[in-house]
């Protein structure tokens, strides 16, 4: 089976997100480019992950996957919880599946998340599902601790 490909012809996107701007209404926040390289394609959807604190305390952190010119998947986040047009964004490379044969990630298919009351982000499950260029489904999962890679195998 062939792999997929991409030419990076077109000029990097950035992530634009709105956010709230304290009552005010939302305001728009450009969140740039992974540093090594330009966005092929995005999850539309932010993955949003909280949790709640018996004492009322709400944090959460917000997620952005995209697929750089570089196919690889890129993640953006907000560290400790932060809004608004101040809050500090950070990008991470996630990679690509490591396994053999060679792959890059081709597609983002979604991400999902769970939490718990009193969790906090090293107790949250994230799972973060792609095509790869061998034309199979791939999660990159956070495990509490670290991103890692997984094949899916089965299917017709």
């Amino acid at each position: 089976m062939g792999q997929l490909q991409r030419s990076p012809s077109v000029a990097p996107l950035p992530v634009t997100l709105p956010g709230p701007s304290f009552g005010t209404g939302w305001s728009w926040k450009d969140l740039g480019t992974p540093p090594t390289t330009g966005i092929y394609t995005f999850f539309p959807n932010a993955l949003l992950v909280g949790n709640e604190s018996k004492a009322a305390v709400f944090n959460w952190n917000l997620f952005v996957f995209v697929v750089g010119y570089d196919n690889s998947l890129w993640m953006i986040s907000t560290p400790n919880a932060e809004l608004g047009l101040s809050a500090a964004w950070t990008w991470q490379p996630l990679g690509a599946p490591p396994y053999p044969p060679s792959r890059t990630v081709a597609h983002l298919n979604g991400a999902v998340a769970s939490t718990e009351t009193e969790a906090t982000l090293a107790s949250v499950q994230m799972y973060v599902f792609v095509l790869d260029s061998l034309i199979a489904i791939d999660t990159c999962r956070w495990d509490g601790s670290a991103w890692t890679w997984h094949e899916q195998k089965g299917g017709p």
